[in-house]
Formats: structure tokens, sequence, C-alpha cells
């Protein structure tokens, strides 16, 4: 992979260490979220489901080791921590996306911040029908259809994951053979104003973060990550906030998310009007969203526990 104005090749990264934690869940999940937005786009309901997950992570991490998938014989007792999309909204467009940006403003940490508890929030473009139509007309191997052909680009803000607090960085997750993760921007703090900046070229896909000077608005530290486009058609956009290994509804945000100034341009060059269609159904901790064309917020209580 090379880097779209440099031209120096792009390393990927032999293992993503950060999240080898979730890296069972994954490739279920993106069939189970794939077959889920499927249906609503074509019944257009909301959908009611428990949220399934799909990982900022991989799919094609080392399997893990015994002392990471723990005793076998040692019966597991039910578990009430929330992961995957826990509220997101989404919208397939009449023409592929070729641009989406938005603005991030960091909320408070977590009440509690003690735990191992991480979140996700970000804007995303996905290839659902293109991936679709390579398994339908077996152009690739079974076994291999998500991990090979679907991506997802995503400028991911972060709190936990192994970083201290919140962080921000870039993503395509996760086809094989591409980097899929940029450097982080990292010791951010309530109230900092982010950039999140997804572009599709011909040849390449560039997703960028960027951290905003709070007076005059100029970029003070940014992360770019340019991938081949590889042919891909990104058909389906959505705004997430996505959660893992929360128990109690005071490791969520400690204030709302806001997600603003949205503008997403199609391949026919004209800016995309954003019909978002709320995916998520009911939400953990009195959670809900906010939502209309160019922004969306999430917000969640900190008393009690997760259901």
């Amino acid at each position: 992979v090379l880097h779209i104005e440099t031209g120096e090749l792009l390393e990927s990264y032999p293992k993503m260490d950060k999240c080898t934690p979730y890296q069972k869940q994954v490739v279920t999940s993106r069939q189970n979220k794939r077959e889920g937005v499927k249906r609503s786009k074509k019944t257009f309901e909301t959908l009611a489901t428990t949220p399934t997950v799909y990982t900022p992570g991989g799919d094609t991490f080392n399997s893990p080791t015994s002392s990471e998938q723990g005793d076998a014989s040692t019966t597991e007792e039910p578990s009430s921590e929330l992961d995957g999309w826990v509220d997101y909204v989404g919208f397939w467009p009449k023409q592929d996306v070729i641009g989406f940006n938005a603005t991030y403003t960091v909320p408070a940490n977590p009440v509690s911040t003690s735990t191992d508890q991480v979140l996700f929030y970000f804007i995303g473009i996905e290839n659902i029908e293109e991936s679709e139509s390579q398994v339908e007309t077996a152009t690739v191997a079974p076994d291999e259809s998500l991990e090979s052909t679907i991506t997802i680009l995503q400028p991911v803000l972060t709190y936990g994951n192994t970083e201290e607090g919140w962080s921000m960085a870039s993503w395509n997750c996760c086809p094989t053979g591409q980097t899929w993760m940029s450097s982080s921007i990292t010791n951010l703090q309530a109230n900092d104003t982010l950039a999140a900046e997804i572009t599709v070229g011909t040849q390449y896909s560039t997703v960028t973060s960027s951290l905003l000077d709070s007076t005059d608005g100029t970029v003070k530290e940014t992360y770019s990550l340019s991938v081949d486009t590889e042919d891909r058609s990104f058909d389906w956009m959505d705004v997430t906030l996505e959660v893992y290994q929360l128990d109690e509804c005071d490791e969520f945000a400690g204030s709302s998310m806001h997600i603003t100034d949205m503008v997403s341009t199609g391949s026919n060059g004209e800016e995309i009007r954003m019909d978002w269609l709320d995916n998520s159904g009911d939400t953990s901790c009195s959670g809900f969203q906010k939502f209309d064309d160019h922004s969306w917020m999430s917000s969640h209580s900190s008393t009690g526990v997760v259901r």
C-alpha cells in the first residue's frame, strides 16, 4: 500500500494488539450486522434487535492463546456485559459515497475510569452490497468473503483500548493485506474539537483525523491513512457509538457526544442529503440519540447497570 502523496510504502500492522480482546466476535458479528443493515434497506423499518458487533479491530489476527481463551472446562456465568454497536444511524444513498466529513466534540470522561471499558465514536462508510455480490457470485472464497472484501473507512474517537483516556485515529477496518490504522492523537480532553474526513478516490482512499485549535480552528495535530481503493464502491453510511466491556452505566461517557457539520458527497459530485434511519432501537442506561441531516448526538445516564 503506497501513500497517496509521498509514494512511500505503508507497512501493515503484523498484529493489532489493541483489538485482540474482540477478535473472536468479529467475523460472526460482521455477517449479522450486514444482514441486519440489508434488511433495514428492504423494509425501511427501525431494527429493534440487539445491536450486533462490528469492531474497529480486525478479523485476521492470530488465534488467541489458551490464556486469552480461558479454561474451556470452566463453566461460564451469564454476562450482562454490553458489547457492540449501541447507538447508530445508517443511510443508503442513491449513489456511491466519495466523501464524508464531520466535526467531533470530545465528551467528558466516564464517571468510572478504573475499568477496561472501550468506547468508539465514528462516522463511517462501507461497501456492503458490493461485498454481498462478490459472495453470491463466488468471486471470493466463502470463508474469506468478509475479511477480504468488506471494509469500513472511519475516523474513530476512542476511550481506552490501551490508550489513556480519549484518543483519535484513522481506521480502514479491516481488509486482508492493507494497513488498518494510523497513529493516534492522544491526551484529548473534554470539549476538544476534532475534524473527521473520509475521501474516496479512484486509486486511493484516505481517512484523516485532526485536532483543531479551539481559538482559530487551525490544525494542531493530524494523522491520515491512505489505502488502495481497489474498485470498492461505498454504498452505506453510518454514525455510531460502539462499546465493549461495559457493565455499569457510569462507564459510558460522562456527557453527551456531539458529531456536527456532517457533509457528504456522492459519485455525481453533488452533496448527499442524509436521511438517517435509526438502526439501533432501544439502548441501555436510558440512552437515546438525536439526529438530523448534519448532526448526531448520543447520551446515556451514568446510574444503574447495563442490560
